[in-house]
């Protein structure tokens, strides 16, 4: 009975895993369909949260001293956050842009050539 039972917990676990890289796959080719540009330029609502719907996780927003703090959370894993105080930005924290900058750091460190000094 063991090897039954054994065979049978295998066979969920391989369902399971399969539903979630599934999952995955689905939500990426929503957040890859999702043009950044086309969406500054939506001006209906619905049509706007749809599209919305499909790259974000949550939008936070709590009150914080006499502004907001404002919490963007991704469905792939980004985050973007500010401060709102009085209709100013005072504070931005961008995942995304930050990962932009490091790659094209490391890609314009890769292409350098560096040379070690010998002593």
């Amino acid at each position: 009975m063991s090897v039954i039972k054994t065979i049978g917990d295998m066979e969920a676990r391989v369902k399971k895993i399969t539903e979630e890289i599934e999952k995955g796959e689905r939500e990426q080719r929503g957040i890859n369909a999702v043009n950044s540009a086309k969406l500054s330029s939506i001006t209906d609502s619905l049509e706007l949260n749809l599209l919305l719907k499909r790259v974000l996780k949550s939008i936070t927003v709590t009150r914080s001293g006499l502004g907001w703090a404002v919490i963007i959370y991704h469905l792939s894993g980004d985050t973007q956050s500010f401060m709102l105080d009085n209709g100013k930005l005072r504070f931005v924290s961008d995942s995304i842009a930050l990962r932009k900058l490091l790659a094209e750091y490391t890609s314009d460190d890769q292409t350098s050539s560096y040379e070690p000094i010998d002593d």
